[in-house]
């Protein structure tokens, strides 16, 4: 489909553009299935798609179609929700799968998992449950927190009494991490595709509501604005580090 725009823009061919696109938007509501990591990264992916769509060919959409229907998507999407989301359905999953609740206490689970094998699964557990929070952190914190679940989970040995089965019963921190920084970089890849399309319109009042309403995802600031020396305006993320 994002091929299928980039040809009917080449042609100049606004009908078929806009065919495009609201087929784009309606298979990324379609994407949005049931929570989980998978379906989490194909929803993603599906909504990177629409953006390099509407990067390259958004300047040729008309200016009713942006406001009805590509505006009001844009301002709906929200990956780092739906990665929370995702991480939590994961954890209730994890427990679930040994009969337990991700509110089960520690006492709970020590007396649950006493045998060594079993307490390398309380061990894992507790690591899951330990994720699940940390998503949910400010994205310094959260970063900071998924690292330290990461460098416990490299420099411990519990995991060499799992039984083969135990990876299923794991959401691997590193698949986590992945899901934040991609949520948190698309959620301003579409802060910038609003911008971008608002500018096209030339309202200049609506373009400086845009512009102050900008927010950084990696520390919930405004982005950062400056005139350059050449007079046009430089917008930066601090970025992951």
């Amino acid at each position: 489909l994002a091929l299928e725009a980039c040809l009917a823009s080449s042609a100049s061919d606004r009908e078929r553009l806009e065919l495009t696109v609201r087929r784009l938007l309606r298979l990324t509501r379609l994407a949005d299935g049931a929570p989980s990591l998978l379906q989490g990264q194909m929803n993603r992916s599906v909504i990177g798609w629409t953006l390099v769509t509407l990067r390259e060919a958004g300047a040729m959409l008309s200016p009713s179609f942006v406001d009805e229907e590509v505006l009001p998507w844009l301002e709906s999407q929200n990956p780092r929700a739906r990665m929370e989301r995702d991480v939590r359905a994961e954890t209730v999953l994890c427990f679930a799968r040994m009969g337990l609740s991700p509110e089960t206490s520690p006492e709970d689970l020590a007396l649950g998992f006493q045998h060594h094998a079993l307490h390398s699964m309380r061990w894992i557990l507790a690591i899951q449950r330990e994720i699940a929070a940390a998503v949910a952190l400010q994205p310094a914190q959260a970063r900071a927190a998924l690292e330290a679940c990461a460098l416990r989970m490299a420099s411990s040995d519990e995991l060499s009494t799992l039984s083969l089965s135990a990876p299923h019963d794991l959401v691997l921190v590193g698949v986590c991490q992945d899901a934040f920084d991609d949520a948190l970089a698309q959620e301003l890849e579409l802060q910038l595709a609003r911008l971008r399309l608002v500018a096209l319109a030339g309202d200049a009042a609506r373009l400086a509501a845009t512009l102050a309403a900008l927010q950084d995802p990696y520390d919930g600031r405004p982005l950062r604005q400056r005139a350059g020396d050449d007079g046009q305006l430089e917008i930066w993320s601090v970025g992951p580090d």
